[in-house]
């Protein structure tokens, strides 16, 4: 159940970085780029690919 609800969680994560708003700064583009870079190897690792 905890897994489901983790890559859920996961999924609606990705849906709402695929469009940055123009007005972050550098820095949270940049911590939001390596967020995103975990949950997709997070994705990665549990679809063993």
């Amino acid at each position: 159940m905890n897994v489901n609800l983790a890559e859920a969680n996961d999924i609606a994560m990705l849906g709402v970085f695929k469009a940055m708003p123009p007005e972050l700064d550098d820095e949270s583009r940049k911590a939001l780029s390596l967020l995103r870079d975990k949950m997709m190897k997070r994705a990665r690792d549990r679809a063993d690919i």
